[in-house]
């Protein structure tokens, strides 16, 4: 999201043009809300790196994509969200449940070795496309409808289809659905096998 080029909106009362640079935290807030993605990179510009700093002890080699997790499903999460003045806490909440969510998945995964974990939709999905570097994928997947956009970079990263449901407020059937169409459209996109 940041640096994408993409860092002004018009204002839509006066026809002027804002720098995201020069919003308000609220006015940022209000329009990641509205799912802007200039507002959305500009969050992530601000609290970003030291969310990544902090929950560095914790996640790990994980931590950049935790943070960017974060940033993904801010919009939905955003609805919950009562001002209070501890935006940067909150953020740190939704990583730490995300640290906790992957943690469970991979202590899972050891405890249930007899478990082939390939016949979770989320890994199914994505098995062909572990050779494609990450930025390609994301590059792909940003023509994806959001939804389906969402379901499936976090299947990509390793959530399976339960824990994506627990992130989006979804069912698990549901996220698993939205992970088999968007693979479908990447297969055409990136013509893979």
């Amino acid at each position: 999201m940041p640096g994408s080029g993409y860092e002004t909106l018009i204002d839509q009362a006066s026809g002027r043009v804002i720098f995201a640079r020069t919003m308000t935290q609220e006015q940022l807030i209000a329009g990641a809300r509205q799912r802007y993605s200039v507002c959305i990179g500009e969050l992530q510009r601000r609290y970003g790196k030291e969310l990544e700093s902090s929950i560095r002890h914790i996640a790990g080699e994980w931590a950049q994509e935790i943070v960017d997790d974060v940033f993904m499903t801010l919009p939905r999460r955003l609805e919950m969200y009562v001002e209070n003045g501890k935006f940067d806490r909150w953020l740190f909440g939704i990583a730490f449940n995300l640290i906790r969510t992957r943690l469970r998945s991979e202590r899972r995964r050891r405890e249930e070795p007899w478990r082939n974990w390939d016949e979770d939709p989320a890994q199914e999905a994505t098995g062909a496309f572990k050779v494609i570097e990450r930025d390609t994928m994301e590059r792909a997947a940003a023509s994806l409808p959001e939804s389906e956009r969402e379901t499936w970079l976090l299947a990509f990263r390793g959530y399976d289809a339960g824990e994506i449901g627990e992130l989006l407020g979804i069912s698990a059937n549901a996220a698993a659905v939205r992970i088999h169409r968007a693979r479908k459209r990447l297969h055409q996109i990136l013509d893979v096998e």
